[in-house]
């Protein structure tokens, strides 16, 4: 019997489930694992389709043909420059300015309504000048060496009668534009 209370020992040691339990209450109940909903993807970036190399080959390319492009422009910026402004066999002498000013004529247009004035035309042609072509007549002298001395031969009348015109002409656009 020593064999038969070896075996009550180790069967005794045996957990067994208390009477009160139920065999449902005594299995584990299975849980979602909680899980957390991954946030909204975001558009991913397109992968670079260049090198960085071919990059620069673009930019250089492209620069290239800007500076072709501007180069360009400055050439038939001065080619225009060239035919707009007489030029003068001698650097420009400020006593001379009364000549220099003749010369412009040549660039004076042959649409313009009224003719180009001189600096021994009368006052009268240069109202006459002054109200029929203002805008033309400002950028000639722009254009001209020595705009003071040609400004400071004008007579005030001759002045008066420019701006005013030029006023007219400003509040007439105006008005227009309005």
């Amino acid at each position: 019997m020593i064999s038969e209370g070896v075996a009550e020992e180790e069967t005794a040691s045996l957990y067994e489930p208390s009477s009160e339990s139920s065999q449902d209450s005594s299995q584990p109940t299975v849980t979602p694992p909680r899980t957390k909903k991954p946030p909204p993807k975001a558009p991913t970036k397109r992968a670079h389709t260049l090198t960085p190399m071919e990059c620069e080959a673009i930019r250089q390319d492209v620069k290239a043909k800007r500076d072709h492009t501007n180069q360009q422009l400055q050439e038939a910026r001065k080619q225009a420059d060239q035919v707009m402004v007489p030029t003068l066999p001698n650097k420009p002498v400020r006593e001379a300015w009364p000549e220099q000013w003749q010369q412009m004529q040549s660039i004076w247009p042959s649409t313009a309504s009224a003719p180009f004035p001189l600096e021994q035309s009368t006052e009268e042609e240069w109202i006459l000048t002054a109200r029929a072509e203002p805008t033309m007549l400002l950028h000639m002298i722009q254009r001209f060496a020595f705009p003071e001395e040609l400004m400071a031969s004008l007579s005030d009348k001759t002045l008066m009668e420019w701006t005013s015109q030029w006023r007219r002409d400003c509040v007439q656009a105006s008005l227009i534009a309005s």
